[in-house]
């Protein structure tokens, strides 16, 4: 699965990093995941989009950036 994310937005520039968040004990996707981006400039680009991953849609209720000023972005 975080293959498939880094595949879809790599196509926006390079992603450093996506994670898939997974249930503890069950070890199942929970639905959301994460993906930094190298270059902060993308995410406007990003964002003006709208993307469906396999099926499913992505929506990003809240961006904010990480330390050392990488962006990333819950999908």
């Amino acid at each position: 699965m975080e293959k498939r994310l880094k595949e879809y937005f790599g196509k926006y520039g390079e992603v450093l990093q996506t994670v898939i968040m997974r249930d503890k004990v069950t070890g199942r996707p929970r639905g959301f995941g994460f993906v930094v981006f190298a270059n902060p400039s993308l995410l406007d680009r990003v964002l003006q989009d709208k993307h469906s991953i396999d099926g499913r849609t992505c929506s990003f209720p809240t961006l904010h950036f990480a330390e050392k000023d990488l962006p990333w972005a819950l999908v």
